[in-house]
């Protein structure tokens, strides 16, 4: 029987990149951590201005509930029934690309709403800094 002492490894390692993929995305800023979820400001903040700025209005359907109608009767209040309904809102994104110089990889950072949604890396910068 062939000995398979290389198996292990090489699963743990790719359960181990897995589970960092699937993680919340950071990045780090002059030494502090920004994180999804932070406000434009506070990453502005932290990180400074942007290289580069793109700016665009998404128009999404969103379901919403809509409580029926309700009347007072003799008997007490009488309710329709709900239902759901399909709105049009715009959202605002925008795209911030950091180059941190040949030695770094360039950031992504999207916001919606001016919160960070998703943070993506390219290659290696060009910028010296």
């Amino acid at each position: 029987m062939p000995q398979r002492s290389w198996v292990l490894p090489i699963l743990l390692c790719v359960l181990g990149l897995l589970s960092t993929a699937s993680a919340h995305a950071d990045t780090r800023c002059e030494g502090k951590l920004v994180s999804e979820g932070d406000p434009q400001y506070q990453v502005r903040n932290l990180c400074g201005s942007p290289d580069q700025t793109s700016q665009r209005v998404e128009v999404r359907t969103v379901r919403r509930w809509v409580e029926g109608r309700c009347q007072m009767t003799p008997r007490g209040p009488v309710c329709g029934a709900g239902y759901f309904e399909e709105v049009a809102v715009q959202v605002v994104v925008e795209d911030w690309i950091y180059d941190l110089g040949p030695h770094n990889l360039i950031r992504f950072l999207t916001f919606e709403q001016g919160r960070l949604i998703r943070i993506t890396t390219g290659g290696y910068g060009t910028k010296e800094i």
